[in-house]
């Protein structure tokens, strides 16, 4: 008798997945990249050589899983005949790969546009292999078995994570170890292995960043192993919920521990909606369930909190502080002759006299008459008299050779020469001569600060959308487009605001739309509103025929949930290849197997 061949246990297949699940998340390597940047006018010359721990390997090592998985899709369909699935559903990803081609084709800056900018590295390269990722997710993944393989290894990869986040929150940091740093710079820069840490710091603790860039995309990154752990605890049974329940428990604690406020928030959100469901579906004990849960995760934050000085709740209340701030300083023109500034509203000329080696200040009023000014010797500044104890003060000084006038205002040194092409010229922070602008905005005037400062980057960024509706300006422009010399708003935001580069608009959507086109977002968007549309209309349509129950969607419905998290936190989030693959991943998985979850419900006899 012929042995009979043996029954084939798991998808081989899906290593490339499990790669991008387990793998990715972990690459922290030094590279050092020359990048022209420092010669514009609105960033230090240090900005030329710029170093990158957590964004740069994570993107070639997804490079690499791209292109062995267009070879495994090549050889299932080519070689072995395998079906790929109806493939009408991976138009809209089709619409969003082409967009994104064209947007860096058309761009003004090509090499920006294909390889990406720093602190981002979300190049057209990038942004294709997402595309793939998805792509493969959804040809690869077509059973329950895969589903469970796929869940299995997020919640490894959400256990090792914890790793790091604990000994973070007991005030280690792994990366910091000698083994670590030495492995991380590599021979060609080992001279700098003994002067790195990576600790993430915040107010007075140190918040869990793991190897996940910063604190914010690692509390999104555990806030969703925590979701699915939540999912996979009250379906799975024996050793296997005993490893949902730990992964749960290490996510929890290291989600307190990141203290992203967006995470929770979004968290919140969606157990909302999830227990506004189980109640539409009549499943009393899915509620009391999802109430346990929360009020377990309620209390973990008080816990923590109390013991470690977080504040998460307080920070979440400051963040959301809706009075309306507004600044006396609201505007600074710089003319030829002199320098123009709105303080209170009213309209002031400012401009300096040289007499011999001596420099004297003068300030006139809107109808040309000159205020009279009171100095500090001492301190060598003087204000105008009518503006006594309001927070201004001017300044005139020599510097190599070279004649300045400084006014100051919180904290803030506005400093102007007039050797610059014989006029007065603004000299920023970062000793460059710089033209100021006042930016175009949309809405929330006096209301900037709005989740932490987020209300000031989304204004600014609306209105570059007008001419981004095709093809954009081209992947991670985002930093070449937004108004960065809009100086005298920002400072509005006070000083550590001021002297920041706006990098990312720490929107997902607008940062599509500004990007790769509004186009783009909208191809963007298909395909997880369409398949969970679709996926909603059906389930309803069974429970009314009384075939719900026939059916177990804990996969799907996990994964789903986990899709809506991700789009909840891209209203205040970028996306990052810290986080992005793995949401490609599960929308590939989610619009694959929708159809077959609904399809296996069948009328009850």
């Amino acid at each position: 008798m012929k042995k009979q061949k043996k029954q084939k246990t798991w998808n081989k297949d899906l290593l490339p997945i499990m790669g991008v699940i387990l793998l990715l998340p972990f690459i922290v390597k030094l590279h050092i990249r020359n990048t022209s940047l420092g010669d514009l006018s609105w960033l230090p010359e240090s900005m030329n050589r710029r170093a990158d721990f957590f964004l740069y390997g994570k993107n070639v090592v997804l490079f690499v899983i791209a292109v062995i998985m267009i070879l495994n899709i090549i050889d299932r369909i080519l070689i072995r005949n395998e079906k790929a699935g109806n493939v009408k559903y991976l138009l809209p990803l089709c619409g969003y790969g082409i967009v994104v081609i064209l947007s860096a084709i058309f761009s003004k800056s090509k090499d920006v546009a294909l390889h990406g900018i720093i602190e981002q590295y979300e190049g057209m390269w990038v942004l294709l292999a997402y595309v793939i990722v998805a792509v493969y997710s959804y040809i690869v993944v077509q059973s329950e078995k895969d589903m469970e393989c796929i869940c299995m290894t997020m919640l490894t990869a959400g256990i090792l994570q914890s790793v790091f986040g604990i000994v973070e929150i007991l005030g280690g940091e792994i990366l910091s170890t000698s083994l670590f740093r030495n492995i991380i710079v590599g021979h060609q820069y080992k001279e700098l292995a003994g002067h790195m840490v990576f600790g993430f710091m915040g107010e007075s603790y140190q918040r869990v960043s793991g190897t996940l860039y910063n604190s914010n995309y690692a509390g999104i990154y555990f806030a969703m192993i925590l979701l699915l752990g939540i999912f996979l605890f009250e379906k799975w049974e024996g050793k296997k919920r005993i490893y949902a329940a730990a992964a749960s428990v290490l996510s929890l604690v290291c989600l307190i521990g990141s203290g992203s406020k967006s995470a929770i928030l979004c968290m919140i959100a969606v157990m909302i909606w999830r227990v506004a469901e189980a109640l539409f579906r009549k499943q009393s004990k899915q509620v009391l369930y999802l109430l346990a849960v929360s009020a377990v995760i309620g209390c973990g934050y008080f816990i923590y909190d109390s013991a470690f000085g977080v504040h998460t709740i307080q920070r979440i209340t400051e963040s959301l502080d809706l009075q309306e701030k507004t600044d006396k300083l609201t505007d600074i023109r710089v003319y030829r002759d002199h320098i123009s500034i709105i303080w209170d509203g009213e309209t002031y000329a400012l401009c300096m006299e040289k007499e011999g080696k001596s420099l004297y200040p003068h300030v006139f009023a809107k109808d040309g008459s000159e205020l009279e000014l009171v100095s500090d010797e001492k301190r060598q500044i003087c204000w105008p008299e009518t503006m006594e104890g309001q927070d201004i003060y001017l300044q005139c000084y020599y510097k190599d050779g070279v004649p300045y006038m400084a006014v100051f205002h919180n904290d803030i040194r506005w400093l102007f020469t007039d050797v610059v092409d014989d006029q007065y010229t603004y000299i920023n922070i970062w000793g460059k001569p710089d033209e100021m602008i006042s930016a175009p905005s949309v809405g929330f005037k006096g209301k900037e600060h709005w989740f932490t400062d987020r209300g000031y980057i989304w204004s600014r960024t609306i209105p570059l959308l007008k001419n981004k509706i095709l093809i954009g300006s081209g992947p991670d422009t985002f930093m070449l487009q937004f108004p960065q010399n809009d100086y005298v708003a920002r400072a509005a935001q006070g000083y550590g605001f001021f002297s920041e580069i706006i990098t990312k608009p720490h929107c997902m959507y607008l940062q599509i739309a500004v990007q790769t086109g509004v186009l783009s977002l909208v191809f963007f968007l298909c395909l997880p509103i369409g398949a969970g549309i679709k996926y909603r209309r059906k389930r309803y349509r069974n429970l009314k025929k009384g075939v719900e129950k026939q059916t177990d969607h804990t996969y799907v419905e996990g994964i789903e949930c986990l899709i809506v998290f991700y789009l909840f936190t891209g209203i205040a989030n970028d996306s990052m290849v810290v986080l992005a693959p793995l949401y490609w991943v599960l929308l590939g998985v989610f619009v694959k197997n929708v159809k077959p979850t609904l399809d296996k419900a069948r009328p009850v006899s």
